[in-house]
């Protein structure tokens, strides 16, 4: 039986503490606890929460995230390796759900025209049909964030698009510095590999 207050509501639990407290939940859950799931849910999912919140701004499609989330977080709680952080892995699971959730939006953009638009003059439909160059820009790196881990891809992002330091990073995630920083190196790497590779096709 979980004693939540135990686990999570003490001010003096060291990050340390509170990331073993939750690798054990973890494992539990792997092994079909569904208590350990409700009790790993609600010590993650304000941090999920706030975690989407920062980054999307309709408050419908927060909520719509945040249980995909943990939809996700079901369907791959096998993948999860014992020591490793389990906010990191988790925070990963989220940032690729939204930019699966960002590239299927984008996708039906392009292709959703609305019928009055073909009936405009030829000199109009390529601007309504065409996506910005934005887009074009944004997806290989979407695809090339797809490839790496979770818990690469949250660090990478917390690094390179939120501009966290390594210190920060580390607290947030409950690992060294160095391990950040090795993590990131890791994570570019790969990046740079797959943008060069460019789509690949089956």
């Amino acid at each position: 039986m979980y004693h939540r207050r135990k686990l999570f509501s003490s001010d003096r639990m060291t990050e340390h503490q509170g990331a073993e407290a939750l690798d054990k939940l973890m494992r539990e859950y792997q092994s079909g606890s569904l208590m350990a799931f409700e009790t790993l849910y609600r010590a993650l999912a304000p941090r999920v929460n706030g975690f989407i919140r920062a980054r999307v701004r309709d408050e419908a499609r927060v909520n719509d995230l945040l249980q995909e989330t943990f939809l996700e977080l079901h369907r791959s709680r096998h993948t999860y390796l014992s020591g490793h952080s389990v906010i990191g892995w988790t925070l990963g699971i989220a940032q690729n759900v939204m930019l699966r959730n960002r590239r299927e939006r984008s996708r039906r953009e392009r292709i959703e025209v609305p019928a009055e638009s073909l009936e405009l003059d030829d000199q109009l439909t390529p601007r309504a049909t065409e996506p910005c160059a934005a887009q074009f820009e944004l997806q290989p790196l979407q695809d090339a964030l797809e490839l790496l881990s979770p818990d690469s891809r949250a660090t990478w992002w917390m690094r390179n698009i939120e501009g966290l330091s390594f210190d920060v990073i580390a607290r947030r995630l409950g690992i060294a510095a160095t391990a950040v920083r090795l993590r990131c190196s890791r994570a570019s790497r790969a990046l740079r590999a797959a943008l060069e590779r460019g789509p690949e096709h089956d």
